[in-house]
Order: C-alpha cells, then sequence, then structure tokens
C-alpha cells in the first residue's frame, strides 16, 4: 500500500471517530489529540515498515467499528493510544 493510500486510509477513519466521539467518553478535543499523534506515527512508521503500518490501520479500522457498534465509551481513546505506542515502539 502506498504512504498516499495509507494516509486517505487513516483520514476515512479519523472522519469517523469524530462523528462517533460524542457517544464515547473522550471529548473531541481527546480524540483530535490522540488522533494526531496516532497518525504521525504511523506515517513514520511506513517509511520504515510499510507492512505493520498497514496492519496498524486495518487493525485501527476494525476497532472503531466493533467499539462503535457496541457503544464502548472508553475504547477509542484506549484504542490510539495503543496503537501509538504500537506504532512507535
Amino acid at each position: 500500500m502506498t504512504g498516499f493510500k495509507m494516509l486517505k486510509m487513516m483520514t476515512v477513519a479519523v472522519a469517523f471517530t469524530f462523528a462517533a466521539a460524542t457517544a464515547f467518553a473522550c471529548t473531541a478535543e481527546d480524540v483530535q489529540a490522540k488522533q494526531g499523534a496516532l497518525i504521525a506515527a504511523v506515517q513514520t512508521l511506513n517509511a520504515v515498515d510499510p507492512a505493520r503500518a498497514q496492519a496498524i490501520v486495518v487493525r485501527m479500522q476494525t476497532e472503531l467499528e466493533t467499539a462503535n457498534a457496541s457503544n464502548d465509551e472508553a475504547a477509542v481513546c484506549e484504542m490510539m493510544d495503543r496503537l501509538t505506542a504500537e506504532a512507535i515502539g
């Protein structure tokens, strides 16, 4: 997957996150700060390990869908923190 396609996928996922943020315990400001950190971490990882970066993006999308479907109030911020740490580490 090219960097552009990955960025496009993340942008769509981020838009989904904003739409769902009002239903979750995270504030819109929390989500915005966390998504910025996650996007930056995945973009940096993509430069050195595109397959791992893509796997993180796919998991992010899956977890966002699951959190939204189950109305899990803590899942969005927790997932962003966890995947950011994974992308960095």
